[in-house]
């Protein structure tokens, strides 16, 4: 036996490939007429005996491929094999799919997950060959805390299902950003990959903050005459439901706003000044000493000065 070794060839079912082997007087075998001829007119002239693979399938041609020389006679043992190539059929993959909690994630539906936790998201893409190779993307940003397994599929033994497993944190910056699975192939169409999506849903307990309580503001309200807006901002997920009280009791308002026009002093706790002492007149004794007391309830809390006229 002469010439080159066979080389590894890979090509999409249903075309013809040609595998190069230099040899002496062999003939091509295979039980399918026409499938496989001599590349070089039909006959192996000059010990070049390539072989075309017509109408190349998965069932019939995917595997290893060997050319073989049997001995001159059953007392010579001078038979020759050559390394193997590997030839595979391309089969492409049925498109990527999300399975979470064990459902499949069907498009426009989202994963519902706490922030502060870890989501267990699967991408497969099945019945392949080779393997799919998967990768996972938030928004543009690639992730990388995901591992991927190649199995044959149980019916079909020569095609293979790709399955890679993402390990997600969820965050509240993660709330309503696009998580996409994407698996090359180069069977794909250009640009040999295809991409399955889905929506976070991250939820989050609400951040409670008043607009409109500013200090600056609250020091000027005059009673009776004064109006006064404070707005309930709440940030969560789901949106929070919200509603007033004061002293406990809730009040009726439509929505986050509360309007108090005019203010009043039953609207402050504890309410504005309501007294001032002490009395205008305290008599003493000559020489005696006199506590004198000022008492005020306000709010804001109020300050004190003292004069003597």
């Amino acid at each position: 036996m002469r010439g080159r070794m066979p080389r590894p060839l890979a090509d999409v079912a249903g075309i013809v490939l040609s595998l190069h082997s230099i040899k002496h007087t062999v003939a091509p075998v295979g039980i399918y007429r026409g499938k496989y001829e001599w590349a070089n007119e039909n006959s192996p002239v000059g010990g070049d005996c390539s072989l075309w693979v017509r109408s190349a399938t998965l069932q019939l041609d995917d595997g290893q491929w060997q050319c073989q020389v049997t001995a001159s006679n059953y007392d010579v043992q001078d038979a020759l094999s050559s390394p193997p190539a590997a030839l595979a059929v391309r089969v492409p993959p049925q498109s990527p799919r999300i399975l979470f909690n064990g459902s499949h994630i069907l498009p426009g539906q989202n994963i519902t997950v706490p922030a502060g936790s870890r989501a267990t998201v699967v991408c497969e893409a099945r019945y392949g060959n080779p393997p799919a190779y998967i990768e996972w993307y938030l928004e543009k940003e690639r992730l990388t805390a995901w591992s991927q397994t190649n199995a044959s599929e149980v019916e079909r033994p020569r095609v293979w299902a790709s399955r890679s497993v993402l390990e997600l944190g969820a965050t509240r910056s993660a709330h309503g950003r696009q998580l996409a699975c994407r698996a090359h192939h180069p069977s794909y169409p250009a640009p040999y990959y295809k991409d399955s999506y889905t929506m976070l849903d991250v939820t989050f307990a609400p951040v409670v903050s008043i607009v409109g309580a500013d200090t600056s503001s609250l020091g000027s309200l005059e009673e009776g005459s004064s109006s006064l807006t404070l707005e309930c901002k709440a940030d969560g997920n789901p949106a929070p439901y919200i509603w007033w009280t004061r002293n406990g009791q809730v009040i009726a308002t439509n929505g986050p706003k509360l309007m108090l026009a005019p203010v009043m002093r039953n609207h402050s706790d504890p309410p504005r000044v309501t007294w001032v002492g002490p009395d205008t007149v305290v008599e003493a004794n000559l020489f005696s000493q006199v506590t004198l007391e000022c008492k005020a309830d306000g709010n804001p809390a109020p300050s004190y000065q003292w004069f003597h006229k």
